[in-house]
């Protein structure tokens, strides 16, 4: 899919800019219809995916993202709404880009794991899969659950093998003199 910026009008004569993915600029047009919108011009720009390759999104950022959808999602709220509170209450602003553009895809029509397939750099593969496989089984809470496990593992495994790094670097020196 290609990604437009875009110029339209409602029905009271109001203008409105935006952004949007589409097929091309029927498509376009035909998406911002159903969203009561004539399209008066657009033209084709880089799509924040394309543009954000996923740096300062950390660890941590990942486990607050897991933590809280797995949360929402136990409750009953739909994705799409956690989503837009999550964008609402992150500080960290490459983080804020990526959930706003997953966000409009998901509006766009594309599930949650499509939409995190937009951004490589940020979910692996076997991470957007497994969010698939979350949606498909209806235990999307439970998926969120054991990614955050996994995220918490490996940041435990990394202190770990950092700090045996330096105790051998610190034991070395020692040795040597």
């Amino acid at each position: 899919m290609d990604f437009f910026q875009y110029k339209a009008i409602d029905e009271t004569g109001r203008i409105h800019n935006g952004q949007a993915d589409a097929a091309n600029i029927a498509d376009l047009e035909m998406r911002l219809q159903r969203m009561g919108l004539d399209l008066l011009n657009c033209k084709e720009v880089k799509s924040v995916a394309q543009s954000t390759s996923g740096r300062g999104v950390g660890r941590r950022d990942l486990l607050m993202f897991c933590f809280h959808l797995e949360q929402t999602s136990r409750a009953g709220v739909p994705i799409l709404e956690s989503l837009q509170d999550l964008v609402a209450s992150t500080d960290n602003p490459g983080l804020k880009e990526i959930l706003s553009a997953m966000t409009e895809s998901i509006e766009g029509g594309k599930t949650l794991s499509e939409a995190m397939q937009d951004f490589p750099g940020v979910f692996t593969h076997v991470f957007s899969n497994l969010i698939r496989a979350g949606e498909q089984t209806g235990e999307i809470a439970m998926v969120f659950t054991k990614l955050n496990e996994n995220l918490k593992w490996r940041a435990r495994l990394k202190n770990l093998s950092l700090t045996r790094l330096s105790l051998a670097r610190l034991l070395s020196e020692w040795w040597c003199f």
